[in-house]
């Protein structure tokens, strides 16, 4: 084979090999948790955690989530697993409430300060993203990242992540809006200043 036929097909093969290889990523990316084993994490999730009598509801019941959940020191953008737990959420019209395997975490929406979203690192590719909330603990300002995760496809994961984010922008504005409707307590009565007892008259000699 001549130079120039080497050169003319050395290119559109290494684009042909380069456009595979995409190819083949995204269908992991994709069905990454079904190739990874997942099938039955859920379910082994479940019963460590009844098993150590962490969980109180019912992770089968609606608007139950598998979730995991992610601290700022853990957000690096070559990382490709960030979860530094996966448990369970459920969301009430109070409070955020996460049990996970490491660790359980409680906020109570009318603290939330901020409801964004992140893309994830690598995963972007898909369209997932974290659903970041801010709030207040005590007067101090936290951050958590949770992402959903499904042991089908990353496409599930990302309907489900941002299901979990509508409906916790829509419990906060309901928290906002109660805590606003309620009357500040009436201040105590103000009690006239005490007068202080005035001396005796010397009676006439």
């Amino acid at each position: 084979m001549s130079p120039e036929t080497q050169a003319a097909t050395y290119w559109p093969g290494v684009i042909l090999f380069v456009f595979l290889e995409f190819v083949f990523m995204l269908l992991v990316l994709e069905f990454y948790p079904f190739l990874g084993g997942d099938m039955w994490f859920e379910e082994s999730l479940i019963n460590k955690l009844k098993a150590l009598g962490k969980l109180k509801f019912d992770p089968a019941a609606p608007g139950v989530s598998l979730i995991g959940i992610t601290h700022p020191r853990s957000v690096r953008w070559w990382k490709l697993d960030h979860d530094d737990d996966v448990g369970f959420l459920r969301m009430t019209e109070n409070e955020f409430q996460y049990v996970g395997e490491a660790e359980d975490l409680t906020i109570q929406l009318s603290v939330v300060t901020g409801i964004s979203e992140m893309p994830y690192p690598f995963f972007s590719v898909m369209g997932l993203k974290w659903v970041i909330v801010d709030y207040k603990e005590g007067v101090e300002a936290k951050r958590v990242f949770i992402c959903a995760r499904d042991k089908v496809s990353i496409r599930k994961a990302v309907h489900e992540t941002r299901d979990i984010a509508v409906r916790l922008m829509a419990l906060c504005e309901v928290a906002r809006k109660t805590a606003q409707a309620i009357p500040a307590p009436a201040p105590a009565p103000l009690s006239p200043p005490a007068v202080p007892p005035q001396p005796a008259a010397n009676p006439p000699a």
